[in-house]
């Protein structure tokens, strides 16, 4: 028996270490879009201590290029719409039930109590002290919410302003290379291929082929994506790590790790394993970003906070459950 032929499917440190000193770091638009809801100055890192000490080794297949460019301006203000529209709209609602809600009742009772002749009467010192109270509580309320939106309004106009300074796109113009761009002839063949392929669910994207969001040939995309993977990795004679964050469908690139408690990869489908063997002779694996973070913090020592990390991975999360897509 050849214990061998297991070992392309499987990870190990030595292998790990020596895939992050030699291969090919391909994103998937997924990924880069995502940078958009770490902080700048965490960005400004991956940028410096993660791009930089890459950069002759980072490339994005020119789908994924096209993907990124084509999504980035709505990536960019989904968290002011998604976020801080409503968020702003609880605050000023404080103020709004304070004013109108709590001094009306204070009042009815006051009036209905101030009667020293009749039922019902109460002492009137420890109404008037309590509407003091709350009258100092509407103010200081006012107070926290001027305070608030002034700080909600100052992120929000860091987050319009990247659209015109785009701190991610100038990184990947910097730092990546990109492929060449396939002509509709050959897309339409791999259309031809992607058929075959999703009817007996072989890897990737087939999830969007049986979820019925795409439409023409954007249902076949992840394969288009596959196929500029295994053209470049074949010519370079390169083993590639590929990055995503699009790991919610039908486990359609990889396996999803069951016990972890975060969304992570643990590892790619046996089918794009074997086909990029047999295509170019080289390994592939693949990560999501948050643990290509932890990996780089290992590999490369960078500084990027655990909790960066950590936010991504529940990010993540939140989008495998449909919170906020």
């Amino acid at each position: 028996m050849d214990r061998n032929i297991i070992k392309p499917y499987k990870i190990t440190e030595d292998k790990e270490t020596i895939l992050w000193k030699d291969a090919i770091i391909v994103f998937d638009s997924s990924a880069l879009l995502d940078l958009y809801y770490s902080p700048k100055s965490e960005r400004q890192k991956i940028d410096t201590e993660i791009f930089t000490e890459l950069k002759d080794r980072l490339w994005l297949p020119n789908h994924v290029q096209y993907e990124f460019l084509k999504n980035r301006e709505n990536k960019i203000k989904k968290p002011i719409a998604e976020k801080y529209e409503p968020l702003k709209k609880k605050i000023e609602n404080l103020t709004t039930i304070q004013k109108s809600e709590i001094p009306k009742r204070i009042d009815e009772i006051i009036r209905e109590t101030i009667k020293g002749d009749k039922h019902p009467h109460l002492k009137q010192d420890t109404l008037n002290d309590f509407k003091i109270i709350v009258e100092d509580f509407v103010k200081k309320t006012e107070e926290f919410q001027k305070k608030i939106l002034g700080e909600i309004s100052i992120v929000e106009k860091e987050i319009t302003d990247v659209e015109n300074d785009d701190d991610v796109l100038n990184s990947l113009e910097t730092h990546f290379k990109v492929g060449r761009e396939y002509s509709f002839a050959e897309i339409i063949e791999i259309t031809k291929e992607g058929k075959h392929r999703y009817e007996f669910k072989i890897p990737p994207g087939y999830g969007d082929y049986y979820n019925g969001e795409k439409k023409g040939t954007q249902i076949f995309a992840d394969l288009i994506i596959w196929k500029q993977i295994l053209e470049f990795s074949k010519e370079v004679k390169k083993s590639i790590i590929f990055i995503t964050n699009d790991t919610k469908k039908d486990e359609d690139w990889c396996y999803i790790d069951k016990k972890a408690t975060e969304q992570r990869i643990h590892s790619p489908r046996e089918e794009l394993i074997k086909e990029i063997k047999d295509n170019s002779s080289v390994d592939f694996w693949m990560y999501n970003l948050p643990q290509f973070l932890y990996q780089a913090k290992k590999h490369l020592n960078s500084t990027i906070k655990d909790e960066t990390i950590q936010n991504l991975f529940q990010f993540i999360n939140t989008k495998k459950t449909g919170a906020i897509i």
